[in-house]
């Protein structure tokens, strides 16, 4: 699953790193320590905290089960 917070432009583009706890998928940015975006996956409803203008923050998620499946094929 792949997230786009915001449209980007200009602004300075920041990777978050994610994981999952309960329903939740957390993103948070390694540059913007007080940033924080939630994606509900079962109900689709996002939550955010501290973004800004300034930055354009995107990430990636994907199932650490299925990251270990793609391992194990290789």
């Amino acid at each position: 699953m792949k997230i786009k917070f915001n449209t980007p432009t200009d602004r300075e583009t920041h990777v978050c790193e994610s994981y999952r706890n309960g329903e939740w998928i957390i993103f948070k940015c390694p540059k913007c320590p007080d940033y924080e975006q939630r994606l509900n996956w079962q109900t689709g409803k996002i939550k955010t905290k501290n973004s800004t203008n300034e930055v354009y923050h995107t990430g990636s998620y994907a199932p650490i089960e299925f990251l270990e499946i793609l391992r194990d094929v290789n």
